[in-house]
């Protein structure tokens, strides 16, 4: 939306598109009431690095195995959620593939990916001259069925925003679609031929 005269067409993966909201994210949560959202416990520099780092392995195999992690917090725990919960690997990732990652994170650690949610109020700020803008270029969005981002609460308001389009991809699909052997996208990869046209407020 920033630059649609040198993005011609754009493509989304698991999470819907949303518009620039009617005030800053995190202030918004406060107002509702809420106080355990993963977005804002990820907020105070240094805690959830502290989590995530004291074993990097433990870390990524939660966020492989699924079902343990906590997208709002229960007292007591953290993000990682019930240690005594299995987090056993699905079939479509090896102990190898994760051995990549944790290698990797061992050495970068994850401030940098968590600064991005720790920018949230400042990039409703800096995004204000595009408030109300659409996505007019030919547009791509495709999910796992089973993704809990577009059948939970965040899906549910936004979904209906988005086009149907034919369902070709494989119905067993969960949020890491393209790590689950879908690299071709369920063979939708060359349907940029409509707009999708998505506002702030409608």
């Amino acid at each position: 939306m920033f630059r649609p005269d040198i993005f011609t067409a754009v493509a989304g993966l698991s999470v819907p598109p949303f518009g620039r909201g009617p005030a800053r994210p995190l202030e918004m949560l406060s107002k509702q009431g809420i106080d355990n959202f993963y977005i804002q416990y990820f907020q105070k520099p240094g805690v959830a690095e502290a989590e995530f780092e004291r074993d990097v392995e433990y870390t990524f195999r939660s966020a492989f195995a699924g079902g343990a992690l906590q997208v709002f917090l229960k007292d007591g725990f953290g993000f990682l959620g019930d240690p005594a919960i299995e987090r056993k690997l699905p079939a479509w990732i090896t102990a190898g593939e994760v051995a990549h990652f944790v290698e990797n994170y061992r050495r970068t650690g994850f401030r940098g990916g968590l600064n991005w949610y720790r920018n949230f109020d400042r990039n409703w700020d800096l995004t204000a001259p595009w408030h109300g803008a659409q996505i007019r270029q030919p547009s791509l969005f495709f999910a796992g069925s089973k993704d809990g981002v577009i059948t939970g609460p965040m899906g549910q308001g936004r979904m209906p925003r988005v086009r149907r389009w034919p369902d070709r991809g494989r119905r067993t699909s969960s949020h890491r679609r393209c790590s689950e052997g879908e690299t071709d996208g369920g063979g939708l990869n060359g349907d940029f031929d409509q707009p999708l046209a998505f506002g702030t407020n409608g």
